[in-house]
This record gives structure tokens, C-alpha cells and sequence, in this order.
């Protein structure tokens, strides 16, 4: 599709880099997309420290979803779910040269920038903040 089209599907590839990457609490639309389909090109514990992918549950406590991923592995969830990534290594001096960090890669279906009142993420951080390390 191009941006002249409703929806744009779009390959993403994001580096979150060491003190640097981080992503506040939200949900994505899910008019296009229910679910969303991300892969994980890097390890906590390999690549970075601390920080990563959290996902709030009803009762508000936190999902540390870092915890259990591989490089390669992928997740198919609610775009609904609260989620976020809280800041990788956050004590580390930021290198944007430096290929280290969290990589990640989404696949999404997005309304174009030329959808008149187009749907975007929808943000939380202010209700759901991220998590204090460790993580």
C-alpha cells in the first residue's frame, strides 16, 4: 500500500539503544490490526542489563515480558494490552553509534498520515507508568 491508501503496512526494525530506549505505556489501535507481531533480535542479559518490554495486567501489576524472550523469538498479542519499554541500562552514557541495545522488530497495519481523524497509539503513561528497575 502507499500513503495515499487507508492502511500502510510497515516493517519495522527499532534499536533501543543502551541508556537511551524506552517506549511509555500504551495500547495501539486495533481497527486494522487485533493482534500485534513482534520479534525480538536481542537478549537481556546479552545485549543490554536492564529494562525491556512490561506489560500491565487488569489489576494493574506488571508483566517483566524481557524475562523469557530469546533472540528470535516472536510475540502475538492484543493490541489492546497495556505495554511499554522502560529504558535500557539506563545508568549506561548514550552511544547512538554503538550497535548495542534492544533490537525489535514489528509488524503493523497503520492508518495513513493522510486518513483525515486517523488512529494512532494511544498513550497511558500518565495512569500507568513505567517500571522502576531492575527489570
Amino acid at each position: 500500500n502507499t500513503t495515499h491508501d487507508r492502511v500502510v503496512d510497515r516493517f519495522q526494525i527499532v534499536q533501543y539503544p543502551l541508556g537511551a530506549g524506552h517506549l511509555e505505556t500504551h495500547s495501539d489501535p486495533y481497527h486494522n490490526q487485533r493482534l500485534l507481531v513482534s520479534g525480538f533480535l536481542s537478549k537481556r542479559g546479552k545485549d543490554f542489563s536492564q529494562g525491556g518490554l512490561y506489560c500491565y495486567k487488569k489489576d494493574k501489576s506488571i508483566i517483566d515480558g524481557e524475562k523469557n524472550i530469546d533472540v528470535g523469538d516472536m510475540m502475538i498479542c492484543y493490541a489492546t494490552i497495556l505495554h511499554g519499554v522502560s529504558t535500557i541500562d539506563p545508568a549506561r552514557k548514550v552511544n547512538f553509534n554503538s550497535p548495542r541495545g534492544r533490537w525489535f522488530l514489528g509488524l503493523y497495519s497503520n492508518d495513513s498520515d493522510n486518513v483525515k481523524k486517523r488512529r494512532t497509539t494511544k498513550s497511558e503513561g500518565k495512569n500507568f507508568p513505567s517500571p522502576s528497575l531492575p527489570f
